[in-house]
């Protein structure tokens, strides 16, 4: 090889180291900048989906105590008068039909 034609290979391999770190860097915004862009919707579908789960489990589970809350009170009235009418039958007939009286409010 004579000295022109290295010279050529050379030359070549100059202009791409200078060029390399220009390219590099163009490369690089380019990347930040697809990133920045993507960032945004990576995160916010997530946080979307989570905070819908998140209030619909908080919004069940107080709707839930809500109406236990409710209905059991009214249900545990019901089975008390129920218990304690069956306890005055029982009471009549253990007594041999015996007339209760109250004296003094007992």
């Amino acid at each position: 090889m004579t000295a022109s034609e290295l010279a050529r290979p050379a030359g070549n391999s100059r202009r791409a180291a200078r060029n390399a770190p220009r390219t590099i860097e163009r490369d690089t915004e380019e990347a930040t900048g697809r990133m920045r862009a993507m960032l945004p919707e990576a995160w916010l579908r997530p946080l979307i989906v989570g905070l819908s789960l998140w209030l619909g489990i908080f919004g069940g589970s107080w709707a839930t105590m809500r109406w236990l809350w409710t209905r059991i009170p009214a249900r545990t009235e019901t089975a008390n008068i129920r218990e304690a009418r069956q306890t005055l039958a029982r009471m009549e007939v253990d007594t041999w039909r015996i007339a209760l009286l109250k004296i003094e409010g007992e």
